[in-house]
């Protein structure tokens, strides 16, 4: 009897089972704790690899009728998204990722200069020869082969940037710029003079 009791204690579906996941970050901090079912647990696996609700819910074993609004719904919880910064943190550790590297990387495409990619003499540097300023600017060279009656006679570079502009953009949002404008236009009075013409008689 004790037997068949132990044996239906065990017969948890995987959805309703809790899985209680405690962070392991500096031991000077507090420890955040939540519970969640193992296919919540797994979605949060999922969204980390991509970033994508829907695909991560397909993933952890949620119907594809319903994954999107799954997924929705679980994001707006905050014991998933405790679970998804601490994957996150977890990750970006792992990684070695830094607000600082992404930011100094922005800095590099925004302010480099299209000369570290040649010699004084014009010629295009190899990928070997260019330093840490020069590779950060550089997407892509695609090299094209000439030929002349089916004979190689020369071929042709092309450079290609990251976007500059993009660049430019993101350190201006992280700078608050754009807010800082926003903010400035809407304190910011017009006047308009019109002319007198004569109407103002108590001149």
């Amino acid at each position: 009897m004790k037997k068949n009791q132990k044996a239906q204690k065990k017969k948890l579906s995987a959805a309703g089972r809790k899985v209680k996941h405690v962070n392991k970050g500096a031991s000077s901090k507090p420890q955040a704790s939540s519970e969640l079912t193992v296919k919540q647990d797994a979605f949060c696996r999922e969204y980390v690899v991509d970033m994508n609700g829907t695909a991560a819910a397909v993933r952890a074993g949620y119907s594809d009728d319903n994954a999107r609004q799954q997924a929705s719904r679980m994001l707006t919880k905050a014991n998933i998204k405790a679970r998804i910064d601490e994957l996150l943190k977890i990750k970006n550790d792992k990684l070695d990722i830094t607000a600082e590297k992404i930011l100094k990387e922005f800095a590099r495409i925004a302010f480099g200069d299209l000369r570290k990619l040649y010699h004084e003499d014009g010629r295009l540097k190899e990928v070997r020869e260019l330093d840490d300023e020069g590779a950060a600017i550089l997407s892509a060279i695609e090299v094209d082969e000439l030929y002349s009656d089916h004979k190689k006679i020369g071929y042709t570079k092309k450079v290609k940037l990251h976007n500059k502009l993009q660049a430019l953009e993101s350190l201006a949002k992280h700078l608050g710029l754009y807010q800082k404008d926003n903010e400035q236009g809407k304190n910011e009075a017009v006047i308009i003079y019109l002319p007198d013409d004569g109407r103002n008689k108590n001149a």
